[in-house]
C-alpha cells in the first residue's frame, strides 16, 4: 500500500503525523498550572502587618532622632527578609484588599515618621535668634 503512494504524498503524510505527534507530545508534558499557595501569601500578609504595626507603634515614642533612625533602618531589614524568606512572586497571590490594607500601614508608617521627626525638631529648636530676643 505505502509503495502506491507518491512521494509528496507520504511527505505531506509524514508531516501531518509528526504535527500531530509534537501536539500530542505537547499537551502531554504540560503541567497544571496551580495557584501559588493561598495559605503562604495569606502568612506574608498577616506577619507584614504585624511588622509594621510594631514598627508604627515604637516611632510614634522614639525619645530622640536617633532612635528614630534606628527603628526606621531596622524596620527595612526585617520587612525585606520577610520577603525573602517567602517563596518568589508570593506576592501576587495577595488580594486586592490585602494590598490596600500594606498600602495604608506603610502610610501610617510614614506619617508617623514625619510627625515624630517634627515633634522632635521642634524640642530641640532653643536657639533663638536677635530678632526674637527682646532687649529693651
Amino acid at each position: 500500500m505505502i509503495k502506491n503512494i507518491s512521494l509528496t504524498r507520504r511527505k505531506r503524510i509524514i508531516k501531518v503525523l509528526t504535527l500531530l505527534l509534537l501536539a500530542g507530545v505537547g499537551t502531554g508534558c504540560k503541567k497544571e498550572m496551580k495557584d501559588p499557595k493561598p495559605a503562604e501569601a495569606r502568612a506574608l500578609f498577616e506577619n507584614t502587618c504585624k511588622l509594621t504595626r510594631s514598627y508604627i507603634d515604637s516611632i510614634k515614642i522614639a525619645k530622640d532622632t536617633a532612635m528614630l533612625h534606628q527603628l526606621i533602618t531596622n524596620f527595612e531589614e526585617r520587612i525585606d527578609n520577610l520577603n525573602m524568606s517567602s517563596a518568589p512572586d508570593i506576592d501576587y497571590s495577595l488580594t486586592e484588599g490585602e494590598n490596600d490594607t500594606i498600602m495604608q500601614l506603610l502610610d501610617r508608617l510614614s506619617a508617623a515618621r514625619a510627625e515624630r521627626l517634627k515633634a522632635l525638631a521642634s524640642k530641640t529648636d532653643s536657639i533663638t535668634t536677635p530678632s526674637e530676643s527682646k532687649t529693651e
